[in-house]
């Protein structure tokens, strides 16, 4: 739930557009320093998220729903 906070204040406080949050969350991903709980389940809400038009949260509560 840590990541969706983040994802929010990147939008809300930084108004950060949606392409460039993926970005973010890719670089994460991407990270050795980073440790992402759950990691292919976040790669799978950010691909909701890209393609769809449900907010970062939501396709990350649909893909644990899933789970």
């Amino acid at each position: 739930m840590v990541l969706a906070e983040l994802v929010w204040t990147l939008k809300k406080t930084y108004q950060l557009e949606k392409d460039r949050i993926i970005l973010i969350i890719e670089g994460l991903l991407a990270s050795k320093d980073v440790v992402l709980e759950e990691s292919e389940r976040v790669q799978s809400a950010l691909l909701l998220f890209r393609y769809g038009r449900a907010g970062f949260s939501d396709c990350l509560l649909f893909v644990n729903a899933r789970a």
